[in-house]
């Protein structure tokens, strides 16, 4: 697959690693971090401590995209951010694709700390057309690969981001969350862990009325909500909470 094109448009915002980088600029003054998907739990995307940007800042002289980066396959999951992280002054922006790879770079001048990939050994990551019984043989939600799809979340305390990535070999699939360091990609203690149980909500009208655990088949369920680590508990792998819309119920029937 071809190198697509990641265009950042970033607020004076941003970056908490070690290991100072050389001829990477100033540090920029500002650290707001977004560790999860639209800031925190409501999901409301609100940042209600703005105090840098206004009316009067934000127009075309001052603000647009600062600069653009190669990455290996489509972005479906939102780019998250850790302020101070590397070296204690830069602002780190972390990118997950479709190829089940990781980005980490500089969110002020593009430099990139780190980059991994997530496949299994042996393995690919998923892609469209795998799924054959999707949409009667027409599923298009996405027009490449089906890996990281779902938005990651860090847990600044620890150092910690997690993830979940799916691969398959063409007959047998399988999704793994994975416990990383946002310091340098590497798998922290005990990670991956293979998903294997889903627990499924039934909901009329808009009312949640039950609820069951399943081993959904992994080829159909599609990760495409954020990760959640919830609030008040230990920074321990395995606390991180992850939620599977399947296909054959978010999308069409399989």
């Amino acid at each position: 697959m071809g190198k697509r094109e990641l265009s950042l448009l970033l607020l004076p915002l941003l970056a908490t690693c070690k290991d100072s980088p050389t001829n990477v600029g100033p540090p920029n003054p500002q650290s707001v971090s977004v560790l999860t998907q639209h800031n925190d739990n409501t999901r409301a995307g609100l940042n209600d401590n703005e105090a840098a940007l206004t009316t009067s800042n934000v127009n075309v002289q001052q603000f647009g995209k600062v600069f653009t980066i190669p990455v290996d396959g489509d972005v479906y999951a939102q780019p998250l951010v850790v302020g101070h992280a590397i070296g204690g002054d830069r602002n780190v922006v972390y990118v997950a694709t479709v190829n089940n790879t990781v980005y980490a770079f500089d969110g002020d001048n593009g430099t990139v700390y780190w980059q991994k990939n997530f496949t299994r050994s042996g393995m690919r990551p998923p892609r469209a057309t795998d799924m054959t019984g999707a949409c009667g043989g027409t599923y298009n939600n996405f027009s490449s690969g089906i890996g990281i799809v779902g938005t990651p979340v860090i847990d600044s305390t620890s150092g910690t981001m997690y993830f979940v990535a799916r691969s398959t070999n063409g007959s047998t699939y399988a999704q793994f969350l994975h416990a990383v360091n946002i310091l340098n990609g590497n798998e922290v203690s005990g990670s991956p862990k293979i998903c294997t149980w889903v627990f499924h909500l039934t909901a009329i009208g808009g009312r949640i009325t039950a609820g069951s655990w399943d081993t959904t088949p992994p080829r159909c369920s599609n990760k495409s909500s954020t990760t959640t680590r919830p609030t008040g508990t230990p920074a321990a792998f395995g606390k991180a909470v992850a939620a599977w819309p399947p296909m054959r119920m978010a999308t069409c029937m399989w």
